[in-house]
């Protein structure tokens, strides 16, 4: 499976101290579609993944 990246101007308009927040959480979704594949994966997986509330998403 490939790995998903955010483009450029995707993260443009987010303030440096609000990338690394971001980028957990991207990694966290990739990570769950990966074990779990896209139909299973669900915001609570990846908020749980992430470590953050479902809410923050």
């Amino acid at each position: 499976m490939s790995a998903i990246v955010a483009p450029e101007w995707h993260l443009e308009g987010i303030l440096d101290h609000q990338r690394e927040p971001v980028a957990n959480i991207l990694s966290s979704a990739e990570r769950c579609f990966q074990r779990y594949g896209y139909s299973e994966t669900t915001t609570r997986l990846i908020a749980q993944e992430a470590g953050v509330s479902k809410s923050l998403l």
